[in-house]
This record gives structure tokens, sequence and C-alpha cells, in this order.
């Protein structure tokens, strides 16, 4: 069922007063009297707009409100700049503005389709969506483009599991164990050094769960998920692996 035309109205005031104060056009003074709200009230909403204006997983916020710090990238935005993908974030009032509508036209009709269909599971929502809803929804919306020329393009020689995937920089320790959450993975022995305790590598979680640890362009070690070294290897590595987690699991 539609809501009111006077509930979407009022909804669309809100945001428009709430995105304004944050961009600076309104003062929190004049927002206050505009909806004429409580301090208190305005208070919250204000708190709720500020933590969601951009996600943590996009971008590195300091605190609400501010600039995002592009010297301190998310895993998304070490991603997109590995891939030369220029990563543009909305501040202003209009780019949220457009988001929110595509959100509002999906939540209030897409969530009421579905419910309507009788569907139940994910895998007839995505079959939904597929079949039916995504041909409808670009029939509404989609324009043909001023500019026929396709924005993609070539690939060229980038290994994308090295890049879609969770990166962290960790120090290797004495024992020849780098750590990430929680996953203790040994460094197997490396041709030429007698060990890499100190060493500054990047440690990745890959999309099927497994785990990596790079020097630079050379990958020290393969891991499943559990952090069990592939490949083969010393039997000792295993067995300190092994020897560790039964430690770390009796404190």
């Amino acid at each position: 069922m539609p809501y009111p035309a006077a509930v979407v109205e009022r909804a669309m005031k809100v945001q428009e007063v709430m995105l304004q104060a944050l961009s600076g056009k309104l003062t929190w003074a004049q927002a206050e009297e505009i909806l004429g709200w409580s301090p208190r009230r305005l208070r919250r909403w204000r708190l709720r707009y500020q933590r969601a204006d951009r996600a943590r997983w996009a971008a590195h916020t300091p605190h609400a409100g501010a600039a995002a710090d592009r010297t301190q990238l998310s895993q998304v935005g070490r991603a997109l700049a590995q891939l030369g993908i220029e990563h543009i974030l909305g501040y202003s009032p209009q780019a949220r503005g457009r988001s929110e509508r595509a959100n509002r036209t999906l939540q209030g009709r897409l969530v009421n389709e579905l419910r309507a269909a009788g569907i139940a599971t994910i895998a007839e929502a995505n079959r939904y969506l597929r079949e039916h809803f995504q041909a409808a929804y670009d029939g509404w919306f989609a324009h043909p483009p001023a500019d026929l020329a396709s924005a993609f393009v070539p690939l060229g020689a980038v290994d994308l599991d090295q890049i879609l995937c969770h990166e962290e920089a960790r120090v290797v320790g004495r024992d020849n164990i780098a750590r990430l959450d929680g996953r203790l993975l040994q460094i197997p022995k490396q041709p030429g050094r007698r060990s890499c305790a100190g060493l500054h590598v990047l440690v990745r979680r890959h999309l099927d769960g497994r785990h990596s640890v790079w020097l630079g362009p050379r990958r020290l070690g393969l891991y499943d998920a559990s952090g069990r070294l592939l490949g083969g290897g010393p039997a000792a590595v295993r067995s300190r692996v092994k020897q560790l987690s039964a430690v770390r699991s009796r404190c």
C-alpha cells in the first residue's frame, strides 16, 4: 500500500532540511525552526544523518561530518586505486538525494512486490529480480545515452584475486608468524633467508576464504580458511601453528 502523499511530502521536507543544514546552507537553529522540532529531537536526527554520511567501508572519516581522509584508504578505496578507478564521494545534498530517491523506490516498491508475489527466500527474490523487476525498472527509468561510446576499458594484465580481497599490513613475529583476525599464518622457510621475523608484509584474505602473505611481488605462503599452509611445507611449521592455536584456545 503506498504511503499517503502528505507523509511522503513531509519525509522529503525533513530530508531536504537536514541535508541543507549538513552542507552549511542552513544553520541548525534555522533547521529547528523550519521543522518545528525541539533541540533534543534535532540533535538525534543530526547524529543519525552524520553517522550515515559515508559508510566506513567506503571511506575513512576521522569524525562525524568531516571530509573523508584520502590518505587512509578503506578496503574499497584501496581496490579502486589499484584498478585506476576514481572514487567519487558524495558531499552535496544533490548527490545524497539521488541515492535516497533510488533507495526509496527500491524499498517502497520492490519490498511490496516481493511480498505480493509471496516470495520468502533469497533465491526466489534473486530470480524475481532477474526475470521481472530489472526489466520493469529499466523501462521506468532508463534513458538512451547521449554518447553511445562505451565507457568500459580493458582490464589488462591485472590479477583481480590480489586486489578484490581484504588486505592488511603486518609485521612478522619472531616465530615467523603473521596474524590476521585470529588466524596464525606460519611462513615457511624462504630460499636465501634464515628468518622472516621483522619483515613488513601484506596479509590478504581472498574471496574464497584462503589467505596469503606477500613481501612485495613475492608470495611467502598460501593458506586455507583456517590458516593451514597449502602446497606442502615442513612438518615443523604445521606443528608450530597447531601448538600456538592450542595455547591460544586455553588462554
